[in-house]
């Protein structure tokens, strides 16, 4: 197995964030429209990976922004 030093590894899971971030922008606008974009603001402060990668995973079957919203946002924050 190769050796990854730290610094490799945080360049790998940033390259991987902005790839699902990326790819989220692109499914909301494909899906959703610029209403769509208008949710980017928030996912960008995301930091959990899990929670990038769910958000990612739920564009597909989401069939209304509020849906996507629901996962990262509680109630009571909106």
């Amino acid at each position: 197995m190769t050796y990854i030093t730290t610094a490799e590894r945080i360049g790998m899971e940033q390259g991987r964030r902005e790839g699902l971030l990326d790819g989220i922008a692109l499914g909301l606008r494909l899906k959703f429209g610029e209403a769509g974009q208008a949710l980017m603001d928030d996912i960008r402060q995301i930091d959990d990976p899990a929670l990038i990668q769910a958000i990612f995973d739920r564009i597909e079957t989401a069939t209304t922004i509020e849906e996507i919203r629901h996962l990262y946002a509680p109630t009571s924050e909106r």
